[in-house]
């Protein structure tokens, strides 16, 4: 199995899950799995395209629900695999392939979940899903175009894929990250830090979901001017 990170929110960047899943293809991988948690709803998704076997989402990022669900897009070659295994633990997705069919879901539903998942869902499908991905993309440039104008640096490389629903910057210097987060809140912007090599070095600003407004970018880009005293 092959799994890759579609939107890697740590650095804040894209990986090319279209590129892995042809190499998944070239070299006669049997299963790709990738977890697009930041990523769907956000930015296109392409599962057959990108020759994705199993896909990760989760409902409380781009899609702006309670953090409760989870769903798996499962290809016909992954339920065969499914199949093959026959794996019986109480995390199995073999038995979820027939709730449509049968109406009998394997445990109790979440079901407060999946009518929040459900509003979520048609959130976007009523605005467009090109729409969608389009005001991402645009309040990211908002974002790091702000960013660039205050002289704070990004994390990522100048060849890098930025991603649409996260910026990862690094900790003006004269800060270190508590103090920074702290200068930050009191201006009341809440950001997050990020982790491994980044830790203490990068800050992150999530714009996904309902949370990708330029209004909202433009008071959080005036609560970093503040905190820097411009």
């Amino acid at each position: 199995m092959l799994t890759a990170v579609h939107c890697e929110t740590p650095s804040g960047t894209l990986n090319p899950i279209g590129l892995l899943g042809k190499l998944k293809k070239d070299l006669g991988v049997p299963l790709f799995y990738v977890d697009t948690v930041a990523g769907l709803g956000g930015a296109p998704v392409h599962m057959d395209e990108w020759n994705v076997d199993l896909m990760l989402g989760g409902s409380q990022k781009c899609l702006s629900c309670p953090p409760s669900m989870s769903m798996v897009g499962v290809s016909s070659a992954a339920w065969e695999r499914m199949k093959e295994v026959n794996y019986q633990g109480y995390d199995a997705i073999l038995p979820f392939r027939t709730v449509r069919t049968d109406g009998r879901c394997p445990y109790t539903p979440n079901w407060h979940g999946v009518a929040a998942l459900y509003a979520g869902t048609q959130a976007i499908f009523k605005e467009g899903m090109d729409a969608a991905f389009a005001r991402h993309e645009a309040v990211a440039a908002q974002c790091r175009a702000g960013l660039a104008e205050l002289g704070i640096k990004l994390w990522t490389a100048p060849d890098a894929v930025n991603a649409p629903t996260v910026t990862a910057a690094m900790i003006p210097d004269g800060f270190t990250w508590p103090e920074w987060k702290e200068a930050l809140r009191r201006h009341g912007l809440i950001c997050t830090g990020s982790f491994g090599p980044m830790d203490g070095k990068v800050f992150r600003l999530g714009h996904m979901g309902t949370q990708a407004q330029p209004y909202l970018m433009e008071q959080a880009l005036d609560a970093i001017a503040a905190t820097l005293g411009k």
